[in-house]
């Protein structure tokens, strides 16, 4: 009797923990998720004053939106990945997916900088 009372005990501390991961786990998708629109508004306004420019500029500014874009992807594919993870191996892809994100932070103030100019 007293190793079924300690299962059952020990069950719920164990759905509790899998309940708190999932949560944190929607929450950090959810978070990302808000991050992505808003770089898509980013990318579509930088999109629209690269187009004002002239042309010379149009084609200098062309290929720094590309590599936003291909990071924007990249993350996106992260993101996924992770809404698939299972729980050991969440932690690291959450790494992979905020150096996805810095990537694609440094390449939207790069290309900012200097359409803004």
């Amino acid at each position: 009797m007293g190793v079924n009372a300690s299962k059952q005990e020990s069950t719920p501390r164990t759905v509790s923990q899998r309940s708190k991961l999932m949560s944190t786990k929607d929450d950090y998708i959810s978070k990302m998720n808000e991050q992505l629109k808003k770089f898509d508004a980013e990318i579509d306004q930088l999109t629209g004053k690269a187009r004002q420019m002239s042309a010379e500029m149009q084609a200098k500014y062309a290929e720094q939106l590309k590599t936003m874009r291909e990071n924007r992807d990249a993350a996106m594919k992260k993101m996924q990945e992770i809404q698939a993870a299972t729980e050991p191996a969440l932690q690291k892809m959450k790494a992979g997916m905020d150096s996805a994100w810095e990537a694609m932070r440094k390449a939207f103030d790069k290309a900012s900088s200097q359409i803004k100019k």
